[in-house]
């Protein structure tokens, strides 16, 4: 038996709260891994954290991620707790950070789904640039190495890229084939 939506006119609302809930329990949960963190002995943490909690290290390290954002800018508490894992995230481009608080001292909160929207821009127009940075950072290494033309550390470093994931994402991938 199908359910329909249409007859329970107040679950849209019931969710978006439960989310909003759990998204701040983790902020919270960040900041009390923080201080954990800071207590244990160094190297000791993903030990503690194994003992004590089913999370993986990545997960308390996006909650920490989450916390620290929160705590160098307040102002994005002005943003759904959503918003705020999605610009904690170590993948987010710094320029959309930016971008996103100037739009909120502007008066305009955006949400979510437009962060999503700004991150993916952000990496399209920025994936050639980032791309010669992979692949220059090959060519200093085969540089390094003593290649012997420039040519061929070009070369060397755009098969190196190719072959090594450097270029991945980047278009570069297809050249190999």
């Amino acid at each position: 038996m199908a359910i329909k939506l249409c007859h329970f006119p107040t679950l849209p609302a019931t969710r978006e709260r439960i989310l909003e809930r759990n998204y701040r329990h983790q902020i919270e949960i960040g900041r009390d891994l923080l201080k954990v963190k800071k207590a244990v002995p160094s190297g000791y943490f993903a030990d503690w954290l194994r003992a004590n909690f089913p999370w993986s290290t990545a997960t308390s390290n996006h909650y920490m991620k989450s916390a620290q954002l929160m705590d160098v800018n307040p102002e994005f508490a002005k943003l759904q707790s959503s918003a705020i894992m999605i610009l904690a995230a170590h993948t987010t481009p710094e320029m959309v950070r930016v971008q996103v608080l100037a739009a909120l001292r502007a008066g305009t909160t955006p949400t979510a789904n437009e962060i999503t929207a700004q991150i993916a821009e952000a990496k399209r127009l920025y994936a050639p640039k980032r791309a010669l940075m992979a692949i220059a950072k090959v060519a200093r290494e085969a540089a390094q190495k003593n290649a012997r033309s420039s040519w061929n550390v070009a070369i060397i470093a755009i098969t190196s890229a190719i072959r090594d994931g450097e270029a991945q994402g980047y278009g570069l991938n297809k050249m190999a084939n």
